[in-house]
């Protein structure tokens, strides 16, 4: 094995084991239901994204996205200390259904934000049941039209979503 890639295998472990098992220590403040949807996302900082990316399997909801509309996905993702804070949607709508971004989207326990993007594909059961499944909670202020950029800052953004955790 070649010495960079088994650094980076090292690196990729020693972080996977002290990741702690949610976003932030503000876990505590977070609302019941955003608590257990990031307490279970598999990625829910940027140090949990980066493993997953090095780690990427087909089984990956990323892997239903095209290479570029990835890219694009990935390099709008903001972390807070609380989980996902902000996304940018665009690339979601060009490829994907309805139920594929509720998947996508509940990698990073932000499923919830699927009732905000306009123009999701409906093509199957799965889709329509998403959709109409799909009903705001009034509890979460989640700003379509906004991304995160900065602690509890949302600032306008086409084709993005701030999310509660900002």
């Amino acid at each position: 094995m070649k010495p960079m890639m088994l650094v980076i295998l090292l690196s990729a472990v020693s972080l996977s084991i002290s990741m702690p098992a949610v976003a932030g220590d503000n876990v505590a403040t977070v609302s019941g239901a955003e608590n257990i949807s990031l307490m279970h996302a598999p990625v829910n900082s940027l140090g949990r994204l980066d493993l997953h990316l090095i780690e990427l399997s087909p089984e990956s909801p990323l892997m239903l996205l095209s290479p570029l509309a990835r890219k694009q996905f990935v390099e709008s993702l903001v972390f807070g200390d609380r989980g996902l804070a902000s996304f940018s949607y665009e690339p979601i709508v060009n490829e994907m259904s309805a139920s594929e971004a509720y998947r996508l989207l509940s990698l990073f326990g932000a499923q919830r934000a699927t009732v905000y993007i306009p123009g999701l594909r409906q093509e199957s059961d799965a889709d329509h049941m998403v959709v109409q499944a799909a009903n705001p909670n009034p509890v979460f202020e989640d700003y379509p039209g906004y991304a995160c950029s900065g602690r509890a800052t949302c600032s306008t953004s086409m084709s993005s979503i701030c999310m509660s955790s900002c």
